[in-house]
């Protein structure tokens, strides 16, 4: 960490004296730097050219973010990843033909900046990306993501069950969710759950196919790895559920949460209210 006086009093006044961010040409120091990265999905559904501006002007409305967007992750490196406090992955290869594998030194990057204290945000259907790549599963908090579906498209109710976590400070006890509650994630033992929903199990397809399971589901949790905080938030299917003022405020306190800063609700994404 830089030495100069003015810097370090900066650090200090965004309370992310925690953090090892040198300062980098060309970032605003002042606010949290985030990369998100996209630019392939492995279903047609997920709209991300439409979905990632919109994820990037919350946090940017907040004030308290600066957002850049990698659409290209392969071939990226730790080079790529200096300068960053969080990264927001919104990239899903579990269809080959739709989304390719990061090879081996983009993922030891990722796993080295995670290792180093940096923070990540995992976003909607990346929870069911890499599946031949365990340590990705790890850092998300999975044990096991091998029979991972979800029923059809619907309106549920997200219930908060961690009413005292930062990140869900100024959230409702319930509030309505649109899309698909991914089920059948088995979470390792140290995760905290945050919000979840209930997987109705007459949400089917025509034959009673893809049902949900009946059970409360989580969709919102955090994990730790290394040195590094991971939110995760499987909210977001489309245009529609990124515009909850719930998700946005989710979202917004979930990357300063991942980003070691104390999560402050008023300065949450300016579109939230």
């Amino acid at each position: 960490m830089s030495t100069n006086r003015v810097f370090l009093t900066l650090l200090i006044a965004l309370g992310s004296a925690g953090l090892d961010r040198p300062p980098f040409p060309g970032h605003d120091q002042s606010k949290i730097q985030v990369l998100l990265i996209t630019g392939y999905n492995s279903t047609p559904a997920h709209h991300w050219r439409e979905v990632d501006p919109q994820l990037r002007q919350i946090l940017e409305a907040s004030g308290r973010f600066e957002v850049r967007i990698e659409e290209e992750p392969r071939g990226t490196t730790g080079r790529t990843f200096a300068g960053y406090d969080v990264l927001l992955l919104d990239y899903s290869d579990y269809t080959p033909n739709l989304g390719t594998p990061w090879p081996e030194e983009t993922r030891e990057a990722y796993l080295q900046f995670l290792r180093n204290g940096g923070g990540v945000v995992a976003f909607h259907v990346t929870v069911g990306s890499f599946p031949e790549w365990d340590e990705f599963r790890k850092t998300l908090g999975i044990e096991d993501y091998s029979k991972i579906g979800h029923g059809p498209y619907h309106d549920f109710v997200v219930k908060d069950v961690a009413p005292a976590d930062p990140i869900m400070r100024g959230i409702p006890e319930s509030f309505a969710g649109w899309g698909e509650i991914y089920h059948q994630i088995r979470l390792s033992s140290n995760v905290r759950v945050l919000a979840s929903a209930w997987d109705d199990p007459d949400n089917c397809l025509p034959n009673r196919v893809s049902c949900g399971t009946g059970n409360d589901t989580p969709v919102l949790w955090t994990n730790r790895y290394g040195n590094g905080r991971v939110f995760v938030t499987t909210l977001g299917h489309d245009l529609r559920e990124v515009s909850s003022p719930e998700f946005q405020a989710t979202l917004v306190q979930g990357a300063m949460w991942a980003a070691n800063r104390d999560v402050d609700v008023s300065r949450r994404s300016a579109t939230s209210h």
